[in-house]
């Protein structure tokens, strides 16, 4: 994917947040979870594939 996009420092912001807790919660092994995956993939929502997938569509179309 090549080409940038301009976000406010708030969303960086909340992005590099986000970005944080989900590494200290997957350092902490809450990947080893029972509900984790499902957690991730709840019922009747595309699995996080899709989303990247269909983000990346999104994002290139920009």
């Amino acid at each position: 994917m090549e080409g940038q996009i301009t976000i406010s420092k708030k969303e960086f912001l909340r992005l590099k947040i986000v970005e944080e807790k989900f590494d200290r919660l997957e350092l902490g092994g809450v990947d080893n979870w029972d509900w984790y995956g499902d957690s991730l993939n709840p019922a009747g929502q595309p699995s996080l594939d899709e989303f990247e997938e269909r983000e990346k569509l999104r994002i290139a179309a920009l």
